[in-house]
């Protein structure tokens, strides 16, 4: 069976239900995201999405959101 990946970074594995209403990224209520990406901002889902950018870059070591 396969696991079905993040709406937001395609890079991990989708964990969680969430809801973003994000126009710029076409992201328009549920998504299912990963658990990188479900405690970041819309500024940080923005550059996620449109640059490519790894969600685990917007943690410290400490696995806490650096704002």
């Amino acid at each position: 069976m396969n696991k079905r990946k993040c709406d937001v970074c395609y890079k991990h594995n989708a964990k969680v239900k969430d809801y973003r209403f994000v126009e710029s990224c076409g992201l328009q209520g549920k998504v299912l995201s990963c658990k990188w990406c479900f405690n970041l901002n819309d500024v940080a889902v923005y550059q996620i999405v449109n640059k490519g950018l790894n969600p685990k870059e917007f943690y410290n070591k400490n696995k806490e959101v650096i704002k």
